[in-house]
């Protein structure tokens, strides 16, 4: 027999109170089901108050947690929009520095390629004064 069986079985010659022969008596299906009844209840309010905090108090939470958020990154952004302005006009006044460096370099270059280059006038006087003194010597 199994254990159910054994368990809801009614044992003949057994009077209502020794309960065919076990000391406490006999549990009937009733008894059963109140003990389950009993032993769910804890589960079931565990669960109930679990699904209250989450209807009731966790959008209140991920509310306070975006607005958190949120009152950070206007901090952050408050604290790096003078140092982002600060680089950007430090960025353009290096530009216009690089700038007046690059037309003077090209300026300088452009004298040092006027000295370089002989003229053929200069050349032309100088050679003739050359052979005059070598024709007079």
């Amino acid at each position: 027999m199994d254990v159910a069986g054994h368990v809801f079985a009614r044992r003949e010659g057994a009077s209502a109170r020794t309960g065919g022969g076990r000391a406490r008596g006999e549990r009937g299906w009733d008894w059963h089901a109140w003990q389950l009844l009993v032993a769910c209840v804890p589960a079931a309010m565990s669960y109930a108050c679990v699904m209250y905090i989450d209807k009731n108090y966790v959008p209140v939470y991920v509310n306070e947690m975006e607005a958190r958020e949120r009152a950070r990154e206007a901090k952050i952004m408050e604290t790096t929009a003078p140092a982002d302005a600060r680089r950007d006009e430090e960025a353009t006044r290096l530009r216009a520095r690089l700038a007046e460096l690059e037309a003077s370099v090209r300026e300088v270059g452009a004298r040092m390629a006027s000295l370089e280059q002989p003229k053929p006038s200069e050349d032309a006087k100088t050679a003739s004064e050359g052979e005059k003194s070598r024709t007079t010597a």
